[in-house]
């Protein structure tokens, strides 16, 4: 073990020496919350942020429920009506879709569900994007609803959109609207964003709720209890030896018919999977190593729906390609947030390695 020495050569510190070298807060450089906007009681068909510091690189967290969504941005703190959008789209894995500039399209984003969300149903998604000045505004957003249906028996939509604002000055203000049905109370648009050179100060939107690993040869791996948050980020990676498939379950909650979920596997057409007793996020087959991205709408008194994006490999070294999949899903429990999430490995081989990670907010 390397030994830190104190000033002085010494070995032995003082208290307030001890104290400071245990201390080692995360550095406050990443996704700072920059604006908000939530429907308040009765809901809205509106939903705009205040002006905001503009940042390098924003990410966009929203949801609506009882209403689907639509989005602008716009610069100087003013809204922009004009025909400054477009985005290329594609709809549980089918053939991509354009809504150019210069059409009726060209005046917000698209950013709802395939089918119309009303009553308990809604839609959630995160965009990314770039907001340098001087360049027009690229985002990929990537969403899932339960417009079909709540419950078990009918899987979640899955939605991926590339979109581009047509102009140079930076983004400092977005809403989320309908034109005419109403977003629920508790429906909202949150802005984050943080330069490519962020200051270590403030406060990091995203806080880490558990962070475990484990070497041992074995099918599970548990956060234990974490603090109930609205948004969860999820990573989980691991090692195999021998068959695997990765199965997530919430609050130790496996009894039959509480998920349902839709796969996009290489590209393929999505498939569905209803009336399930977890998340399933692996093939069956043998495969070296896994890595999944997991963000998730934790509201007790709804559905929790996610969107995740997975890679496993099959086998190590150049040779052998990976496999990779876009998945939704939702747990159906509508009266309890997500306080517990647990990886299980249920086919005949073993993780050797896993690490699973997990950020939240509200």
């Amino acid at each position: 073990m390397a030994i830190k020495y104190l000033s002085g050569k010494r070995l032995q510190g003082t208290s307030a020496e001890r104290t400071s070298l245990n201390t080692s807060p995360a550095p406050q450089t990443r996704w700072k919350e920059l604006g908000r906007a939530t429907a308040g009681s009765g809901g809205s068909t509106s939903l705009t942020t205040s002006a905001f510091t503009a940042k390098d690189n924003i990410m966009i967290l929203y949801n609506s429920f009882g209403s689907d969504p639509y989005m602008r941005v716009g610069t100087g703190g003013t809204i922009d009506t004009t025909q400054k959008y477009s985005q290329r789209y594609s709809e549980m894995g089918g053939t991509d879709g354009t809504n150019l500039q210069g059409s009726t399209y060209g005046l917000q984003w698209y950013v709802n569900g395939g089918a119309s969300a009303t009553g308990s149903e809604g839609v959630f998604g995160f965009a990314e994007g770039i907001n340098l000045n001087g360049h027009e505004k690229l985002f990929t957003l990537r969403s899932t609803d339960n417009a079909s249906g709540t419950g078990s028996g009918t899987a979640t939509g899955r939605y991926e959109r590339e979109m581009k604002y047509n102009v140079n000055n930076q983004i400092n203000i977005a809403r989320l609207f309908h034109s005419s049905g109403t977003m629920d109370e508790g429906s909202e648009i949150i802005i984050l964003g943080c330069d490519n050179d962020e200051a270590d100060s403030g406060t990091n939107f995203w806080q880490e709720l558990a962070n475990v690993s484990s070497t041992a040869t074995d099918d599970s791996i548990t956060t234990g209890t974490i603090t109930a948050k609205k948004y969860l980020w999820v990573q989980f990676q691991a090692n195999y030896t021998g068959d695997g498939n990765t199965k997530m379950i919430f609050n130790s909650d496996s009894g039959s018919n509480k998920y349902a979920f839709r796969s996009s596997y290489n590209g393929s057409s999505d498939s569905v999977n209803e009336n399930q007793s977890a998340m399933n996020f692996a093939d069956s087959s043998t495969h070296d190593g896994i890595f999944v991205n997991v963000f998730i709408l934790n509201r007790a008194n709804r559905e929790k729906i996610f969107y995740s994006t997975q890679n496993n490999a099959p086998a190590t070294g150049s040779g052998s390609n990976p496999n990779g999949y876009e998945q939704t899903g939702k747990w159906i429990n509508t009266s309890d947030q997500i306080t517990e999430i647990t990886m299980n490995q249920t086919n005949s081989g073993s993780y050797t390695y896993k690490n699973l990670k997990v950020w939240g907010s509200d």
